[in-house]
């Protein structure tokens, strides 16, 4: 005969099965997505009042001003919800729980970029604080720049805000399609062409007179990882990329030491650099190419309701449970 040591240490797993079989048909019959402690999350309406704001940013004198400053040679975009923000209005509370707000950008944008980067972070906590006053009364406003060096542009802001390291990237990011699957882009604020910049001095006797004249065998090109520009490097293919982590002011350094031939950039970032170092590039060719694209700044896609009361995560962790739901993302740009 089995003593009751042993009959109760038979039933543990029967036990055990049934608990988890009735936890996990309550989980079920109530649609409950149990939040990952590791993850961030941020509200459908903090993702809402950020959009409303950069809308509004677009139009306000001091954004508009300080853009004409900074003798950006392409224009302000036109923003499709621009001229109805009621049909996406802000929302009656930011939903922002922290007590540091963080912009941030990458290490090194270069000139103009960090005063655009500077300017529409003032603005975007101008507009914020006139509508939530009371909410952000406490709340202090950072930006921090991120070092690229590991992941590159693109993926290192994206981990940023995803992480909740950083509230709003506002490093002036090119929309595509493939980042737009990745990130929710704001209403662009700025706008600029692919360029490229080329420096015969390394070897007189290529001819280069076009942007495809680039795709020669010998020729170095130098790009930012991580940046727009990569994409190139398939079109590109005879020649030879050099990619740099670091940021622009490290591909210009290449460049003017004649360590590559030419470089892909914002035509404005390279028409500015040519004009500040002619003395440097003296016979240095620089032109546009291709469409015109769009930049913005962007959230995390990690965006959530919360519709159902709390408890404890799973009786496991002990952090927080409610219902998320990942929503369908307003689009307030232009497909390129």
């Amino acid at each position: 005969m089995l003593s009751h040591r042993n009959r109760f240490i038979i039933n543990i797993p029967l036990l055990l099965f049934v608990c988890l079989s009735i936890l996990q048909s309550f989980l079920s019959f109530h649609s409950i997505t149990t939040v990952n402690c590791q993850s961030y999350n941020v509200t459908n309406t903090f993702t809402q009042a950020i959009d409303a704001a950069l809308i509004e940013i677009t139009e306000v004198d001091e954004y508009r001003e300080g853009y004409l400053k900074l003798n950006l040679i392409f224009p302000i975009p036109e923003c499709l919800e621009r001229n109805n923000l009621q049909s996406y209005p802000y929302p009656p509370t930011l939903s922002f729980t922290k007590n540091k707000f963080k912009m941030c950008y990458e290490q090194s944008p270069g000139t103009p970029w960090e005063d655009l980067h500077l300017l529409v972070s003032k603005t975007l906590v101008t507009v914020l604080k006139r509508r939530y006053a009371s909410e952000l009364k406490n709340v202090e406003f950072i930006v921090e720049k991120m070092d690229t060096s590991k992941s590159g542009y693109f993926n290192t802001l994206k981990e940023a805000v995803d992480s909740g390291m950083c509230d709003v990237c506002v490093a002036s990011t090119n929309i595509d399609s493939n980042r737009d699957s990745k990130v929710h882009f704001q209403c662009p604020y700025a706008s600029s062409s692919p360029g490229w910049l080329y420096n015969p001095d390394l070897n007189p006797s290529l001819n280069v007179k076009s942007f495809y004249d680039l795709n020669q065998t010998g020729i170095k090109i130098g790009v930012f990882g991580g940046s727009y520009y990569e994409n190139f490097i398939t079109t590109l293919s005879a020649a030879q990329f050099v990619k740099v982590n670091t940021g622009y002011p490290e591909v210009y350094t290449k460049l003017a030491n004649r360590e590559i031939h030419a470089m892909l950039a914002d035509a404005t970032d390279l028409f500015t650099w040519v004009k500040e170092n002619k003395a440097n590039c003296t016979k240095c060719i620089t032109k546009g190419f291709g469409d015109p694209f769009e930049m913005a700044s962007f959230t995390t896609r990690n965006i959530m309701v919360i519709s159902a009361g709390t408890g404890n995560c799973g009786l496991f962790n002990g952090c927080l449970e409610v219902v998320v739901k990942r929503l369908p993302l307003k689009r307030l740009h232009t497909n390129l």
